[in-house]
């Protein structure tokens, strides 16, 4: 994911993840396979720009919609599981369409 990123400045706040997305998740380097939403908060909180509190903001088409697989929202599972992380809400922005 990170050789595939472009470079842009994130809103204040705002930690920004760039890449090819689906209702099932995020996909990982070389598209073998998908991010849970575990290892996406897991690469999220570990980065030396993440800061508790920040918004996240999902640059990866379809991340907010149902999945057709399982009906979850994967946005919304990342959500989830930075809340169990860090044992407050936390807030994950995602598209609906493609971006």
């Amino acid at each position: 994911m990170c050789k595939q990123a472009i470079i842009l400045q994130s809103p204040k706040n705002t930690f920004t993840v760039v890449g090819h997305g689906s209702p099932e998740g995020m996909q990982k380097e070389y598209y073998i396979s998908r991010f849970t939403p575990k290892e996406l908060t897991k690469v999220n909180v570990n980065h030396e720009n993440f800061k508790s509190g920040m918004i996240v903001k999902l640059i990866s088409c379809r991340t907010r919609v149902k999945s057709d697989v399982d009906a979850k929202n994967f946005a919304q599972e990342v959500a989830q599981e930075m809340a169990n992380l860090s044992g407050k809400e936390a807030k994950v922005e995602a598209p609906n369409n493609i971006c």
